[in-house]
């Protein structure tokens, strides 16, 4: 027997698999999938987010200063253009690696990319 458990409209999905036991008994397994577990995690990190924000703007402002488009900087940078863009939009939690790939093509190193930010 499978119960309802959620409210519809609560932001939660149920799957059910099923498996096959011993018996030759159809039982289901049930696993909540949380649509919202992102947002949640960045609230809970909100400084953080605001610090991957600000960078994001830091290096939007920089590309547009040298007239480049997204999809330049990502290919100077060695980088995908749609990961680019996860950067620019502090999507994305960004290492210093690739931070110094970013810089390097900008022409500056990391202490300018982060004057301004923090």
């Amino acid at each position: 027997m499978i119960y309802r458990i959620l409210p519809k409209g609560s932001g939660l999905s149920l799957t059910y698999q099923p498996f096959e036991v011993a018996t030759h008994h159809v039982v289901y397994r049930r696993f909540v999938y949380r649509r919202w577990t992102i947002a949640l995690l960045y609230s809970q990190n909100s400084h953080v987010q605001q610090l991957l924000l600000k960078l994001g703007k830091r290096v939007r402002a920089l590309r547009l200063d040298r007239g480049w488009t997204q999809e330049e900087l990502a290919h100077r940078s060695g980088l995908n253009r749609s990961y680019m863009s996860e950067v620019e939009r502090g999507r994305s939690d960004v290492s210093l690696s690739t931070l110094q790939k970013i810089a390097r093509p900008l022409g500056i190193s990391l202490a300018e990319l982060f004057t301004g930010i923090g």
